[in-house]
């Protein structure tokens, strides 16, 4: 059983698919009936680090705009936060900084590290509206790291979720490799790292 915990909570704009990412982590697979999150969902599933069980505790946030009053209240307690976007969706991406104006207000004293921007959907590179380089170039930018995903696949999904925990965890140490030299060049399965600035 894990003795260590940790709250990760889930935000983005609606539809981003925020919740088809917690339910690929945490059976596998993706529902394909859209059902978006009414208000708040908690899930709960342990990972194994290296260190030993960690107890993930998931706050899945509604995207839509009568219930972001409620995603400060929930930040005001994160220890690592999922910021994702739709990687075929333009308005998705540009409301990343808003986002992440949120997490500075609520999340006092969240180290960047603690925080993973997701570019979700990356199954479908055809509709792709936003590159890889100009998304991570945005994270980099706010001091954040950046993974693309798909929940369909699933691509990186676990990953994403050991990759935050380990953070919170063991924040000295990496779990994943960086491809920060390759900006320039595609990497999208790796991880892109921020600046590590101090928080």
């Amino acid at each position: 059983m894990a003795d260590r915990r940790c709250k990760v909570v889930c935000v983005g704009t609606t539809r981003a698919g925020k919740s088809s990412l917690v339910q690929a982590f945490l059976y596998g697979y993706m529902s394909r009936e859209y059902a978006g999150t009414v208000g708040v969902e908690f899930h709960s599933k342990t990972v194994f680090l290296p260190d030993g069980p960690v107890r993930l505790q998931l706050w899945d946030t509604a995207g839509h705009e009568r219930f972001s009053a409620l995603v400060p209240t929930y930040l005001k307690s994160a220890e690592a936060v999922l910021l994702t976007f739709d990687l075929t969706d333009r308005a998705s991406f540009d409301e990343v900084t808003q986002y992440a104006e949120l997490i500075a207000k609520h999340a006092v004293g969240l180290a960047p590290t603690r925080v993973l921007v997701l570019g979700n959907k990356s199954d479908l590179d055809d509709q792709r509206q936003v590159s890889h380089q100009e998304a991570a170039a945005k994270s980099i930018e706010l001091g954040y790291d950046y993974m693309e995903v798909s929940a369909t696949q699933p691509t990186n999904v676990v990953r994403c979720f050991r990759h935050l925990v380990a953070q919170v965890v063991a924040p000295d140490g990496r779990l994943e490799p960086t491809c920060m030299s390759r900006l320039r060049s595609p990497c999208s399965p790796s991880l892109i790292s921020g600046p590590k600035r101090r928080s």
